[in-house]
């Protein structure tokens, strides 16, 4: 989802935390000199300082009298549990704050730390006045217009939720569900999928926020995008564990740089829908869900298409105008709906057949993000599977 303070990168979690600590240490030699003795971060030096990254803020924890003085950043998926004496967490919003004015940042934890009440309460209320007036100068200069252009959307948004509100239930189940999935990427050793999952995620949540404010293209788009990043993934993935010697030494440079085709004979749909897992894929499309097609992988081709269209400029007749917010369509709602459903679809079954092993952890469901498959489903798969010779790469 979008928010006004974007993830820390590492270069400046380390540049404010080495301004940072420079100043607390220099507050306590100069202002408060007769207290420094009860600061971990001025009787324990030399000193480590840990600061791990996840997308909602970060987490900076100080190991005291470590042989030498440093600053280590990580980005990570989730908070590890490494804690130390002097440990505090940071929103993204705090952490800007913070990197404005390390000094009054600085000044700001040792009062807490020494309860200086008085003192506290007004550079509180300086703190919170700052912030206010921040705030403001914000929305003037950069928002204001923008907001009430948005606020035209209420009405599409009511029309969304009042017609729409179990579908869009089960849309953000979904989204839940590919949440939770970094345990199962874990046991998979899919370090691609778990690197492309914020973006995924992101996309996916984009996609109902557009279609649900009436923007059904861009809903589209987002799904496009949704349907290759997981695609490639699970080809990138499946590439390593049979040829580990393939992986590129930075991985994660590796796939926000390289571009691959998606269609065609050596594209990413022939590459993952070979002859066995295309029969598998097809047998189940048409059994479980009905879909007439003649192929997986011509189904798979037909709806990246389809939903590529929308990457082009539309004609002025078709365009949903910027001059005012588009109206609620039953019909291109449907559409979207329908698109998202199936993208998830494909990118689970194929997920399953190039990974089998998975199949195993099917019990912990949505715990671990399993895909929503019912035990008919998943048997008839395994059958499948067993009858192919099919195996973990």
């Amino acid at each position: 989802m979008s928010s006004d303070y974007p993830p820390i990168r590492g270069s400046e979690a380390r540049d404010f935390l080495s301004q940072y600590t420079d100043i607390f240490r220099n507050l306590l030699d100069t202002k408060y000199a007769t207290c420094r003795g009860k600061f971990p971060l001025y009787e324990g030096e030399p000193f480590q300082i840990l600061a791990f990254i996840v997308p909602a803020g970060v987490l900076v924890t100080y190991k005291m009298n470590a042989q030498s003085f440093g600053i280590k950043v990580e980005n990570v998926t989730e908070l590890p549990n490494e804690r130390h004496s002097f440990t505090r967490f940071y929103t993204n919003r705090h952490f800007r704050s913070a990197m404005k004015n390390p000094q009054r940042e600085a000044e700001r934890e040792i009062n807490i730390q020494l309860s200086l009440e008085s003192d506290l309460i007004e550079h509180e209320k300086a703190e919170l006045e700052w912030l206010q007036q921040e705030w403001v100068d914000h929305i003037r200069s950069e928002v204001g217009d923008f907001l009430s252009y948005l606020a035209r959307s209420d009405e599409v948004q009511r029309n969304s939720f009042e017609k729409n509100v179990d579908d869009l239930f089960d849309l953000l189940e979904a989204v839940v569900r590919f949440q939770n999935r970094i345990e199962m990427f874990d046991k998979m050793n899919a370090v691609s999928l778990m690197l492309l999952h914020g973006q995924v995620l992101d996309d996916m949540y984009t996609s109902i926020f557009l279609a649900v404010h009436g923007k059904y293209s861009q809903a589209m788009l987002s799904m496009r995008r949704v349907l290759e990043a997981s695609l490639r993934g699970i080809k990138t993935d499946y590439r390593i564990a049979a040829q580990p010697e393939m992986r590129p030494s930075d991985l994660e440079q590796w796939l926000q740089n390289s571009r691959e085709f998606f269609s065609g004979k050596r594209g990413v749909i022939n590459f993952l829908l070979d002859k066995s897992t295309d029969g598998i894929a097809t047998n189940f499309l048409r059994r479980f869900r009905k879909l007439e097609c003649s192929s997986a992988r011509q189904f798979v081709t037909a709806k990246w298409m389809e939903l590529s269209q929308y990457a082009h400029v539309e004609g002025f007749s078709n365009r949903q105008t910027v001059l005012s917010f588009a109206e609620y369509n039953d019909k291109l709602f449907e559409q979207w709906r329908k698109n998202y459903v199936e993208v998830v679809l494909l990118i689970d079954l194929i997920l399953l057949l190039k990974f089998p092993d998975v199949l195993a952890h099917s019990f912990k469901g949505e715990k671990i993000g399993f895909p929503r498959f019912s035990a008919e489903e998943l048997s008839f798969l395994q059958d499948e599977l067993v009858k192919s010779g099919s195996k973990q790469p």
